[in-house]
């Protein structure tokens, strides 16, 4: 499970999800983002603004885990960008028939 959950985090971060329909398949349908910048946004917001095949250089760090029901779990980790930019982020991902949905994420930046 961590390393399912570490390669779907991975491939968010790295924006390496291939298509809008496996992007729709992560997200949960009330999936909310707090980002970096304080801003809020929904599920819709996200999906509009993907950059489909601009890959970012993004490296995913001290990833863990943290059971928090039956089928929930809350994820952290830190990223770090070329030019310094660094994150802590948090995850909520939730297990809804057999699959991994993500239905919280939010990013701090780390000085």
């Amino acid at each position: 499970m961590v390393d399912e959950l570490m390669d779907l985090e991975t491939r968010l971060a790295q924006r390496r999800v291939g298509t809008p329909a496996e992007l729709e398949e992560l997200l949960a349908d009330e999936f909310r983002e707090f980002g970096c910048s304080g801003r809020e946004y929904t599920r819709q917001e996200v999906l509009a603004a993907w950059g489909f095949g601009k890959p970012l250089e993004c490296e995913v760090t001290e990833y863990r885990v943290l059971p928090v029901g039956a089928d929930a779990v809350l994820a952290t980790y830190c990223t770090a960008q070329p030019g310094g930019r660094r994150a802590r982020r948090s995850s909520i991902w939730c297990q809804r028939l057999g699959r991994w949905r993500l239905l919280f994420h939010q990013g701090t930046l780390a000085l």
